[in-house]
């Protein structure tokens, strides 16, 4: 269907108004006359895209993902052994919000279980990590001091080697 010209149109209103009484109100809502909306420009669509994601976004940490951050980081200074760089109070929660925020963006679709599977795992190896690391170091210890059994008398020696090229390798020299 085309477009009705300018003039149609308020033909067309003038004639609904006499039939109504020249009242606006009883004329439809569709046919009143409405003021022009104005036309956003592309800068402002894509600002108010923009926003609209932001909205979107969660505001509070997923309390799920504050374990394995500070997992990751009690791991990082037991392994060089610098305490100092374990988080303090409040530290993995301001990490946690913009990783939840990025999760919640590119991965709208993931499931809140494997959230909890993946703190699972990381708050497990948080706690049995420096455990298992100390059971590494006894062992170490006790092998340490472990008493070597006395050599035999009798028993093969390793020859020295006294600095004597002990192979039959000789070097060829090729004159060119």
């Amino acid at each position: 269907m085309g477009r009705k010209k300018k003039e149609e149109i308020e033909k067309d209103l003038s004639a609904i108004r006499e039939n109504a009484g020249g009242e606006k109100k009883d004329i439809p809502p569709s046919v009143q006359d409405t003021p022009k909306r104005k036309r956003r420009s592309k800068e402002q669509i894509l600002q108010d895209k923009r926003k609209a994601e932001l909205d979107r976004l969660p505001k509070d940490p997923n309390p799920l993902i504050v374990p394995v951050i500070n997992g990751i980081f009690d791991h990082w200074a037991g392994a060089v052994k610098v305490e100092d760089l374990k988080l303090k109070e409040g530290e993995a929660e301001s990490l946690a919000l913009p990783i939840t925020q990025l999760i919640a963006y590119y991965l709208p679709q993931m499931p809140p279980i494997a959230l909890a599977w993946g703190s699972l795992g990381a708050a497990a190896y948080g706690i049995m990590g420096p455990r298992l690391t100390l059971l590494s170091e006894m062992r170490k210890k006790k092998e340490k001091n472990k008493v070597k059994p006395p050599v035999k008398p009798g028993a093969a020696k390793a020859p020295k080697l006294d600095g004597k090229n002990t192979t039959d390798f000789k070097p060829t020299v090729i004159d060119t």
